[in-house]
């Protein structure tokens, strides 16, 4: 869902996890535009910053915080308060992957290592506009849409076409590849279009 496997340039889920961000971020202009506001969305996406990046893209978001590029907050209040300016309705919107971190900081996590060394991520997308608030001046929406991660798991949102695409092609691929040479790949990873066999300990 993170799209973050390695060995592979698409995992099952990215699709549907990015369309339902986008919708998300859509149904937010509203309240931003009409109450002249800087919105700040943080995303999922542990130490992948695809998912804010991508959903930032495709929904015409201003700016885009990923966890792979630490960022200046003075820099970015400052570029956000030219997007608000510069936008008919005067407002702006900006995502933060939940495992970015500023230049001159560290990454949030909280709570409890789980058996991989893994702590919780998020509650940077707040921090962000809490200084974004403080330094410009401007009223900031802050939303988290990590927290709902775990619904979307769950199947509570149905996947979108190329989410339910990849994931037929995937069983596809490995119901193949036991015909082929009697072997059960433990995920078929979708390299440039192609699926591709990997072994649990490649894909780990």
């Amino acid at each position: 869902m993170d799209n973050d496997v390695y060995g592979t340039d698409y995992c099952i889920g990215f699709s549907t996890a990015v369309t339902r961000s986008v919708e998300f971020i859509h149904n937010l202009r509203t309240s931003a535009g009409s109450h002249e506001r800087i919105a700040v969305v943080e995303l999922f996406g542990r130490n992948s910053g695809e998912t804010s990046l991508i959903a930032a893209y495709l929904a015409g978001v201003d700016r885009a915080l990923i966890s792979e590029v630490p960022f200046d907050i003075e820099r970015l209040a400052k570029l956000v308060l030219e997007d608000k300016a510069t936008n008919p309705s005067n407002y702006a919107m900006v995502t933060v992957s939940e495992g970015a971190h500023p230049i001159d900081g560290q990454v949030l996590e909280t709570g409890e290592a789980d058996d991989y060394g893994h702590r919780k991520l998020g509650g940077i997308g707040k921090e962000v506009g809490d200084a974004l608030k403080r330094i410009t001046g401007q009223n900031v929406i802050n939303q988290q849409l990590g927290l709902s991660d775990a619904l979307r798991r769950a199947g509570l949102a149905r996947p979108d076409g190329g989410g339910q695409l990849r994931a037929d092609g995937d069983g596809t691929g490995r119901t193949r590849r036991i015909r082929a040479v009697g072997v059960l790949a433990a995920r078929c990873l979708q390299r440039c279009a192609d699926c591709h066999p990997v072994t649990g300990q490649e894909a780990r």
